[in-house]
């Protein structure tokens, strides 16, 4: 080999190391760092999705997979190195975007819609803690109920909140105007639609308190000294002059704390005083205050209006027991020795088929009597004059004083008849004037 040639060839060797300096350059750094000493193949790269995984900052990349341009140096060794000038350092290596874990949870629900509420309402964060008062007929956002609890989760104001299930309406609620009500009877102010809830406080007759909803049921919802609460509908009234809610007794009677004339007596009531209505009567009792507590009084011994003495004969007054029947003022009352223990509706016959007046007594007793004159059923009927007796009428019960008997004295309620059944003996006085 010559001289020249030698030269040549070591100025071939040069180009050719100089040519390898970008290759170096460019090598992929984790294989570096690993001293992998398999070269990579490059492979066609994959296009990304460019919200998960964005491209990195300062690649030298301008068109296609920054992954090729960084492996697969193009052109002569010359343009290699031209390519080298451009960059004087070497780029940061790509940087892969943070993918979230697959537990991971969005930061607040999805929107499921809107809810509004049927109340005035408190409205609580997560936590617990009151932030907030809304309004019946507001609009909300709504993520649903939470799970099984009595919370549902909404969006107040851009931020989770949670409010009592039960004040949750899917369709709309029309605005309530708020306003007064008056009590009309003694009553307690409780915390729920349950007369078993917490008692808040007892209101006198006469008081007011603002409402803060319509009725729901038998109870009104009031806004009782800045509190929430609830009373019921029967003691409340919107008129400023508290309405009469009372009712007399029209014997001495026993107040039993149930529905039942087993039930535990809680205090008598004595003829001619009142007690206040707390509901409407049901199953032949009405439920009453009783000097502020919750009882129940049969209805045969109880009238709206107030016992008087004035339409009582003077024959009503002499004899241990007496059935004494006024046509005055329709009442049929129980005396003993003079004073009355028990009044009640009474009916008496028709124009054409009067009650004679006069002085009787009772000779005959029939639990369940039928006529085979008037083809009618006469339960506990008491005979004092032929066959006119003293008996429960189902007619009476349901039309009133709208008709009359066939010379009968009917009495209205079952109860009561039964009643008379058991305390008048044969033998007993009737008086009827």
């Amino acid at each position: 080999m010559t001289l020249s040639r030698t030269l040549a060839a070591g100025a071939l060797s040069t180009v050719l190391l100089l040519s390898v300096a970008p290759l170096q350059a460019h090598a992929d750094p984790v294989s570096s760092a690993l001293g992998s000493a398999t070269p990579r193949t490059p492979t066609t790269a994959q296009p990304t999705d460019t919200t998960t995984e964005p491209e990195p900052s300062g690649s030298i990349a301008t068109s296609g997979s920054p992954s090729n341009q960084l492996m697969e140096p193009s052109g002569t060794p010359e343009n290699s190195g031209n390519q080298l000038e451009e960059s004087n350092e070497t780029p940061a290596p790509p940087q892969r975007a943070a993918q979230p874990t697959a537990t991971a949870q969005p930061s607040t629900p999805p929107q499921k819609g809107v809810v509004y509420l049927n109340a005035d309402v408190n409205v609580y964060d997560l936590a617990g803690k009151k932030i907030a008062r809304s309004h019946v007929g507001d609009r909300i956002g709504s993520y649903g109920r939470n799970g099984k609890s009595n919370w549902w989760i909404v969006n107040y104001r851009g931020t989770q909140a949670r409010i009592d299930v039960k004040y949750i309406s899917g369709k709309p609620v029309a605005k309530y105007r708020n306003h007064l009500v008056w009590i009309t009877n003694n009553s307690y102010v409780y915390d729920r639609t349950s007369m078993s809830s917490t008692k808040v406080a007892s209101i006198n007759r006469g008081k007011y308190v603002g409402t803060r909803g319509p009725a729901q049921g038998g109870w009104w919802p009031v806004n009782y000294r800045g509190r929430d609460a609830w009373i019921p509908k029967v003691v409340l009234s919107t008129s400023e002059i508290p309405a009469k809610t009372v009712v007399y007794a029209t014997k001495n009677v026993a107040v039993k704390a149930t529905a039942s004339s087993s039930s535990k007596t809680v205090g008598t009531i004595r003829r001619g005083a009142y007690v206040g209505m707390r509901d409407i009567p049901r199953g032949g009792w009405t439920p009453v205050w009783f000097r502020g507590t919750q009882g129940w009084v049969p209805n045969n011994a109880i009238s709206r209006s107030k016992p008087t003495n004035k339409h009582i004969d003077s024959r009503c007054l002499k004899g241990a027991k007496v059935a004494c029947a006024s046509k005055a003022d329709r009442k049929l009352r129980y005396m003993e020795n003079g004073k009355i223990i028990a009044e009640f509706d009474a009916r008496f016959g028709a124009s054409d088929t009067q009650t004679r007046n006069g002085v009787f007594k009772v000779y005959m007793k029939h639990q369940n009597h039928y006529s085979t004159l008037y083809h009618i059923t006469m339960p506990y009927a008491m005979f004092f004059d032929g066959g006119e007796a003293i008996h429960y009428s189902a007619d009476f019960a349901r039309y009133g004083w709208a008709h009359g008997s066939g010379g009968c004295i009917n009495v209205r309620n079952m109860n009561a008849a039964r009643w008379l059944w058991n305390k008048i003996p044969i033998g007993t006085k009737v008086v009827v004037y």
